[in-house]
């Protein structure tokens, strides 16, 4: 699901967003649409990334949570 050109961590990819600055070309994200559309060059819509991220950092995997899960 996340780009395949761009080596951002998830990370970097969130915080981008929370900041509205689209992680590929540097354009603003408009949210007010809730689509989190980049309004830039690339005209990228993020909202299933940005779903993604939320999802992850919300549950995320550290050993103790992965031995449980074997």
């Amino acid at each position: 699901m996340w780009p395949e050109s761009s080596n951002l961590s998830k990370e970097n990819v969130r915080s981008a967003i929370v900041n509205c600055v689209c992680p590929e070309c540097g354009g603003a994200i408009e949210l007010h649409s809730n689509q989190f559309k980049c309004l830039g060059r690339c005209g990228k819509q993020w909202r299933a990334i940005w779903e993604s991220a939320k999802r992850d950092a919300a549950h995320p995997r550290s050993a103790d949570n992965y031995s449980r899960i074997r």
